[in-house]
């Protein structure tokens, strides 16, 4: 690489993080559009190939997402990268499945202690929505990863807490992997492990949310481990 390209390249890096402190300063969210290329371009004082490779930069990171022929946007999940931790390139995947589980033990039980405290009616009520219709999938043998990660969102988001969102992507591997690795077959008491969560939840039961999501937790561990024995 040339002296230019090098220089090139920081000038590009210097503006994306220009752009990145604009996002944050103007407090632009998801979904929002950014000023086009020429107001950019006016606004920090570079050239219009430097705007262009910023934005490269801020989509690489999963900061800006660019639409063809509407403009660039603030990403949805601003900064957050699909699989963080390349757990899609684990060769072992019951391994991974088991150290996953042992972290959602570790954090879980906490986490649902936590929003039986904070939750609101709404709150419960989605909650509940979410639980039944996990409780249904797994009577009709439908597919119910999905719902089921919902359903642990949820209650992570209820906390309140700026750390815990952030951490919400290793729960939801943690549940994804467990139900494609068990192929929906050891879905066991989890319906009523859900419901004893959620009704601990509704009562704002600290202690009981905690012991609920705990059993839940020892659950899912037990089924990885049947799995060894086949």
């Amino acid at each position: 690489m040339q002296v230019g390209e090098l220089e090139s390249r920081s000038l590009a890096e210097q503006a994306a993080d220009k752009i990145e402190q604009m996002i944050i300063e103007n407090q632009w969210n998801p979904g929002d559009k950014l000023p086009n290329e020429m107001d950019m371009v006016e606004k920090l004082g570079v050239g219009r190939g430097t705007i262009r490779e910023a934005v490269k930069i801020l989509e690489s990171r999963n900061v800006v997402e660019i639409r063809r022929g509407k403009g660039t946007f603030v990403c949805n999940d601003i900064g957050k990268i699909g699989d963080p931790l390349g757990f899609r390139f684990a060769s072992d995947k019951k391994k991974l499945a088991e150290d996953l589980s042992d972290f959602r033990a570790m954090l879980e039980p906490q986490i649902a202690k936590i929003a039986a405290q904070k939750a609101t009616d709404k709150d419960i009520e989605d909650l509940q929505r979410l639980c039944d219709e996990v409780e249904s999938m797994i009577c009709n043998g439908e597919n119910y990863s999905e719902r089921d990660i919902e359903l642990h969102t949820k209650i992570a988001s209820i906390t309140g807490n700026s750390i815990v969102e952030q951490i919400i992507p290793l729960i939801a591997q943690g549940v994804s992997i467990y139900v494609d690795l068990t192929n929906h077959e050891l879905a066991g008491t989890a319906a009523l492990t859900h419901q004893k969560v959620v009704d601990a939840i509704r009562s704002h039961d600290a202690i009981a949310a905690y012991e609920a999501m705990k059993a839940h937790m020892k659950e899912n561990r037990e089924n990885l481990e049947l799995l060894k024995k086949k």
